[in-house]
């Protein structure tokens, strides 16, 4: 999901007092235990910054990534610029997320917990995928998580799985992750996918979203890597 992206100075209310606080200064907070607000066991401030900055940082890449296309120089570029701000994401969050779990939107925020779930999902490990696919679920039941954070997340776990998606959200390439003609990984029930999509707040049908995307949705296609 793209958003548009508008850097604010983050301000934190201490007392009659607003301070500053920047990602970085959160991070050595929280390793110190001197936590920004103290009124819960979990602090949830300081996590709710780096959560954020790493939305902003992960979008702004991808933005950059998506407006270079046709330009292959420029695009390789943004690609490794890409790759170390992923890298530098994880390095921030993985440990938050293991420390802590999958947070709930009521303490850290909808933006923060958008960020959560990008550095989950542009990592594709299978077994954080399966690990914390059942937090979000269970959340999301609540509406402490968004379903379609569970939706994409089940998607991609599904692909690389060399199994059928649910709701239509990957996209693959015929030749690799960054050539060939790209097409929508095939679907369970292709009949029924504009339906599940509306119910986890996904707002393309199918179809839509792979024109966005300049790529082929096809729903009888099978899986093309099947032994």
């Amino acid at each position: 999901m793209k958003g548009i992206l508008i850097i604010l100075g983050v301000l934190i209310l201490s007392g009659n007092q607003a301070l500053p606080i920047s990602s970085n200064h959160a991070i050595e907070v929280l390793n110190q235990g001197a936590f920004v607000n103290n009124n819960d066991s979990i602090p949830y401030d300081s996590i709710r910054i780096i959560l954020e900055d790493a939305h902003d940082s992960d979008q702004k890449i991808r933005e950059k990534l998506s407006a270079a296309e046709g330009s292959d120089s420029l695009f390789m570029s943004y690609l490794g610029e890409m790759t170390m701000v992923d890298r530098k994401n994880r390095e921030k969050v993985l440990p938050i997320l293991e420390k802590y779990g999958w947070l709930p939107i009521s303490k850290i925020g909808e933006k923060a917990s958008d960020g959560l779930f990008y550095v989950l999902q542009h990592y594709v490990d299978l077994d954080l995928f399966r690990k914390y696919l059942p937090e979000i679920k269970k959340l999301s039941e609540k509406k402490e998580a968004k379903l379609w954070h569970a939706a994409l997340i089940e998607d991609r776990l599904l692909v690389h799985e060399n199994k059928k998606q649910i709701y239509g959200s990957q996209v693959v390439s015929r030749k690799g992750r960054y050539g060939g003609d790209y097409f929508v990984w095939p679907i369970r029930e292709p009949a029924k996918v504009n339906s599940l999509r509306e119910q986890v707040g996904l707002p393309l049908t199918v179809e839509e979203n792979a024109k966005r995307l300049n790529a082929i949705y096809n729903p009888d296609e099978s899986i093309p890597y099947a032994n």
